[in-house]
Order: C-alpha cells, then sequence, then structure tokens
C-alpha cells in the first residue's frame, strides 16, 4: 500500500514515473499533433495558437487524445486511499517559448466552488527543471481555511502570496511520467519558463466520494478579470461601435470583432489607442474566442484579454463608461 502521509501532512506528494516514461511520450506526440491539426483547421500558425490558449479543459480534443492516462491515474489513486475515486475534469496544460509567464499562487477548490473536488494529480509530460516552469507550493498551506478565488486575469494583478511567503515556497522539478499529488486546497503556482522549452502536463481532478467538501467562499467579482472579461470585452465593443460607424451592430462576437479589425485599419479619434497594437491585440482575441467555441481551450493567464483592455478598451472606457460606474 502506498504511504499517503507526506500528501496529508504536506498537501503534497511525489510519485516517481506514475505513467511508464514510453507512454509519457508518446501523450506528448499525440498533443502536439493534435494542436497543429488544430491550428490548421483555423488557418493561423501554430505558435499563434499556442500563444491565445495554453490550456485545454475535459471536451478538448487535446485531452482526449490522452485520456488512456487516466486508467493508471485511478488505479494508483485508489491504492493511496483505498476507496474508490472519481475523476472529476482534465486539463492539458502548456508552457512554450511563447508562454513563460509564472502562475501566481493559488487554490484550485476556490475554482470549482460549483463543483468541487479533493485533489489535483499534476502529471509531467515532459522533464521539468526548476527554471522551466516547474510547479511551486507552498507546504502546508491546504490547512489554511479556502479563500475566494484569485483573480489574476485582473489587468493590475499583483502575486502577494509569492512575495509574502517567499520563504516557504517550494520548487517542484520532475522527470517525464512523474506526478505531484496535492491537496485542491493547497496553494501553489508555477515558476517562470526561464528556459523557454516546452513545459506539457496533464492535470486531472479527483473526488473521494464519501469524502466531505470544506467551505467555499463565493467568488468576489472584479472590475474585469477572470468571471467577466469575455462579457464585459464584448459589450465595450459592441457599446463603443456606433461612435465611429453608423452600421448594423453584428449579433456574433466573431464578426464584432472582425467589424473593430476593419475599423482598425485607421488611426480613431481617442487620444492613446495604437490601431496597430490593437490589431494584433484583437487578432489574438479572434483565435482564442475560436478556440474556445471549437477546442474547449482555454488562457492560461488571461493576457489574451489583459492585452485587448490596455491597447483598445480602457481607452473605449472613458467614452462609455462599461468599468468603473
Amino acid at each position: 500500500m502506498q504511504d499517503r502521509i507526506p500528501l496529508e501532512e504536506k498537501g503534497f506528494m511525489v510519485v516517481r514515473q506514475l505513467i511508464p516514461l514510453a507512454l509519457a511520450e508518446a501523450a506528448l506526440a499525440d498533443i502536439k499533433h493534435t494542436l497543429t491539426k488544430l491550428a490548421q483547421r483555423l488557418s493561423v500558425p501554430i505558435a499563434d495558437y499556442m500563444y491565445c490558449t495554453g490550456r485545454w479543459a475535459t471536451d478538448s480534443p487535446v485531452t482526449k487524445c490522452i485520456s488512456t492516462l487516466d486508467v493508471f491515474i485511478k488505479h494508483y489513486l485508489e491504492a493511496l486511499w483505498q476507496c474508490p475515486v472519481v475523476a472529476k475534469k482534465a486539463n492539458v496544460i502548456c508552457k512554450t517559448a511563447d508562454l513563460i509567464e509564472s502562475i501566481p499562487f493559488h487554490q484550485d477548490i476556490a475554482y470549482s466552488f460549483n463543483a468541487p473536488y479533493h485533489f489535483s494529480v499534476w502529471v509531467a509530460l515532459n522533464d521539468v527543471r526548476a527554471t522551466s516552469g516547474a510547479l511551486q507550493v507552498i507546504k502546508g498551506s491546504h490547512q489554511w481555511p479556502v479563500a475566494p478565488l484569485v483573480d489574476f486575469w485582473q489587468p493590475h494583478f499583483v502575486d502577494r502570496k509569492a512575495d509574502i511567503y517567499k520563504d516557504q515556497i517550494e520548487t517542484l522539478p520532475i522527470a517525464t511520467g512523474d506526478a505531484i499529488i496535492f491537496d485542491a486546497k493547497l496553494w501553489h503556482g508555477s515558476a517562470e519558463n526561464l528556459e523557454a522549452k516546452d513545459r506539457f502536463s496533464y492535470v486531472t481532478r479527483w473526488v473521494i466520494p464519501a469524502k466531505e467538501f470544506p467551505e467555499i467562499p463565493k467568488p468576489k467579482v472584479s472590475d474585469f478579470g477572470l468571471l467577466n472579461c469575455g462579457f464585459l470585452t464584448e459589450h465595450i465593443l459592441r457599446k463603443a461601435l456606433p461612435l465611429f460607424v453608423h452600421l448594423t451592430i453584428p449579433q456574433n462576437k466573431t464578426e464584432l470583432i472582425y467589424s473593430w479589425l476593419n475599423l482598425l485599419t485607421q488611426p480613431l479619434p481617442i487620444s492613446g489607442i495604437d490601431p496597430i497594437q490593437a490589431q494584433q491585440d484583437l487578432y489574438k482575441l479572434l483565435i482564442l474566442e475560436q478556440a474556445s467555441t471549437l477546442h474547449d481551450a482555454g488562457d492560461s493567464l488571461g493576457k489574451v484579454y489583459k492585452n485587448v483592455w490596455f491597447s483598445l478598451l480602457r481607452f473605449l472606457n472613458q467614452s462609455i463608461t462599461v468599468v468603473g460606474n
């Protein structure tokens, strides 16, 4: 029987070769092949597609193509806990040369307040060194109360936990096929990918049916952030368009973005907007929108929406005041 004492005491444990090396390498090859096909279907360069996404959820072709790994994970977990476990959801998450940023510290359970789970299993699909985006944890923080979700999609977000607990942060480099099992309440993030090399992981979330959940606070909605940036972006673009052109406002979000891309081929009479930069950021938003709808993809850090906010939306908002009323 496996020893789960480290998981219970520290909030995490490292399992060497949970997935056999050959299977982990094959899974990564399948992911990359699938990603190439998805980018081709959108007629965008793979580098642009990867920059605009970074994570794929349970129903994504990217995640489904390696779901057979769940058999190995479930077998290990049930031996560890000596009881049945149920898979809640799965993600493929990556960092590449274009996705080097650190992931701020957060608790997974805070983001699933309507469908919580007890722990996550983070499987490395390639070697992860301390300087290539390794997982970082605050040991023992799973014993803290659950806090409202950390909205690091806010344009001016600062990771306070990284500063306050910098002396307690443990970095966990692991090899291909290794896994980190951690409590859903554990505060964790990931370091910058300073090597700008691929860092792909398969992350699954699990429930122990007989185990209760802690109290999970409802999220505090930011002025512009994770829970509302999609809606607010569309609302600002839709409300501001009549300021510059007299036409029927597109009902479809994709068509709305195209209308703005066409409009930005010339300078707008609003101080501060760089039309070229705004076009580039809207182009990436268009890719994200299509990838989200068609591939169950998401932006790991909210950078696409942040960039559109800084290059365009904040200036439009000064005229129509959607955010900050």
